[in-house]
C-alpha cells in the first residue's frame, strides 16, 4: 500500500468490527449502483468481474481485491467489489439504498438550499448566524434519518 493520509483513515476503518458499516464504505456501496459504473463482464464461477474505469485497461475485480486506485491505496472494498457482490447476489444494494420518496427529497432540497446560502454568505455572516444555520442543517439531517427509519419499519 502507498503511504499517505488516506491510509491512516483506512486503518481506522479496517479496525472497526464491521468495515462495511462505516459511513465511507456505505458511500462506496451506494456508488456501486451508479449508472456510470460500467460493468463489462461477470464470471459467476470464478466470482470475478471486469469494469471499465478511468484507466486505459479495465479494472479486474474479485471479492477480495481490485486493480482500481481506490482499492490499491486503501486496501478496503471499493465500489467495484461491492458491485460484484451485488451482481453475484451476495448483497442487495438496491434494498440498502432505495430511491428516496418525495418527502425525503424535499428535506434534501431544503438542506442544499441552506448549504448554498452558507456558502454564498459565509464571509458576511456573524458566528451566531452560522451556528443557527448549522443547527438547522442538523435538524434537517435528523428529519431525513427519521423518515428513512420509518420507511424501513414493518407495520
Amino acid at each position: 500500500m502507498t503511504k499517505g493520509h488516506k491510509n491512516l483513515n483506512a486503518s481506522n476503518i479496517a479496525s472497526e468490527e464491521n468495515v462495511h458499516a462505516h459511513y465511507e464504505q456505505k458511500a462506496r456501496q451506494k456508488r456501486a449502483l451508479d449508472k456510470g459504473l460500467s460493468l463489462i463482464f461477470v464470471d459467476t464461477t470464478a466470482k470475478t468481474a471486469l469494469f471499465q474505469g478511468s484507466a486505459k485497461d479495465p479494472y479486474k475485480t474479485s471479492l477480495h481485491e481490485c486493480t482500481c486506485i481506490d482499492f490499491q491505496m486503501r486496501n478496503l472494498p471499493c465500489k467495484h467489489i461491492y458491485r460484484l457482490m451485488h451482481e453475484l447476489g451476495l448483497i442487495d444494494l438496491e434494498s440498502l439504498f432505495p430511491l428516496p420518496n418525495k418527502e425525503i427529497l424535499k428535506v434534501r432540497k431544503d438542506a442544499l438550499r441552506l448549504l448554498s446560502f452558507l456558502k454564498e454568505n459565509w464571509e458576511f455572516l456573524p458566528v451566531n448566524a452560522i451556528e443557527e444555520k448549522c443547527s438547522d442543517l442538523v435538524t434537517l439531517k435528523t428529519k431525513e434519518d427519521s423518515l428513512y427509519e420509518n420507511r424501513h419499519q414493518t407495520p
